[in-house]
């Protein structure tokens, strides 16, 4: 009995000590406390650690704000580069329009000024043929005997000279397409003035002319009215009266190429009876 006692105490301790080893396994092993220098140093170096996460996360910023001016520069040298290329674009499609317009304005200069050496022949040409009419008028009514005859040539004569004169005003102006109505009016009241005056019947001759302007299509026709006018009162107005007054005033008025023309004398006035219309 004492041995198997024996037996069961061993058997025991043998399986005590077989559980306290497996549990120091288990548990971890408890550190030994730190003694004050060993703290001390402890946190030295977690405050070197943590200076050096700090100083890397510093770096790092700075590093990524180097590489975000980086390519922020990139981006204007960028947008510079396009602008550059833009305006060196723009600059020569610039010159190579104004190239191409001073060639256009060149040509058009040069048909225009070919076409007004074109038109100022026309006009002499037509001045010239006018006159050759008009010298062939004055020469027929030298030979005819009947003075009604001769009368009336000569009206056609002073009628061709006043359509003359409208081309010889063209032929002469720098404008082809308007004509100065008071220096074409001078001239043609002058020659109607020496044509329809005597030395039996001496008519003083006034005007008053401002600078009014008139489509060249439309003088031709004003010339004629004038003439027709004019002529009519050299031979109408005065009558049996010896000497006269006459007086033509043109006036420009404000509405665009509006103007005023009158013409008076001092003559006999209208028959109180009326005027006779005569067949043509």
């Amino acid at each position: 009995m004492r041995q198997a006692y024996i037996w069961v105490v061993l058997s025991l301790g043998l399986q005590q000590a077989a559980v306290g080893k497996s549990l120091y396994h288990i548990l971890p092993e408890q550190p030994a406390p730190l003694t004050w220098p060993q703290k001390q140093f402890e946190q030295q170096a977690r405050a070197r650690e943590i200076k050096l996460v700090r100083q890397q996360a510093r770096t790092e910023a700075a590093l990524a704000s180097e590489h975000q001016q980086k390519r922020s520069l990139m981006g204007v040298a960028c947008l510079l580069a396009l602008g550059w290329v833009a305006g060196s674009l723009f600059y020569w499609n610039l010159r190579r329009n104004r190239a191409l317009l001073a060639t256009a304005n060149a040509e058009i200069r040069a048909s225009m000024a070919e076409k007004e050496v074109l038109v100022q022949e026309i006009h002499h040409r037509v001045k010239n043929n006018l006159q050759l009419v008009s010298s062939l008028l004055g020469w027929q009514s030298s030979s005819l005997p009947d003075p009604a005859l001769v009368e009336v040539l000569a009206a056609s004569q002073t009628r061709i000279q006043s359509m003359a004169m409208v081309h010889e005003f063209l032929y002469g102006s720098d404008n082809l397409a308007h004509v100065r109505l008071d220096a074409y009016l001078a001239e043609l009241l002058n020659s109607l003035h020496k044509s329809m005056t005597t030395p039996q019947n001496p008519i003083d001759f006034t005007a008053e002319l401002d600078a009014v302007v008139m489509d060249a299509k439309d003088a031709t026709t004003f010339g004629l009215l004038i003439n027709e006018l004019v002529t009519n009162a050299y031979k109408h107005a005065f009558g049996q009266q010896q000497g006269g007054r006459l007086h033509i005033s043109l006036t420009g008025v404000k509405c665009p190429h509006g103007f005023t023309l009158r013409v008076s004398d001092n003559g006999v006035g209208l028959p109180t009876d009326g005027i006779e219309a005569k067949p043509h």
